[in-house]
């Protein structure tokens, strides 16, 4: 997993501010974030490449590399 997340920049979003119009729900709404956890693979400009549904670490490394071009 580890040498998987080299290829990445992670970020940590806090969504839980549901104040309506906070950085939070602003985000929320922007990628239409339903539950948290969410995780999500964006590209450079901030658009979404890729929304990760994987709950096991094996299925998750098979999406990221997949993210990856691996």
């Amino acid at each position: 997993m580890q040498e998987v997340l080299k290829g990445f920049v992670l970020l940590h979003v806090d969504l839980t501010d549901p104040a309506a119009g906070s950085p939070a729900s602003k985000t929320a709404e922007k990628f239409g974030v339903r539950s948290i956890p969410d995780l999500r693979i964006l590209a450079p400009d901030g658009s979404q490449k890729q929304l990760v549904d994987s709950r096991e670490a094996a299925d998750l490394v098979v999406e990221l590399k997949k993210a990856l071009g691996k």
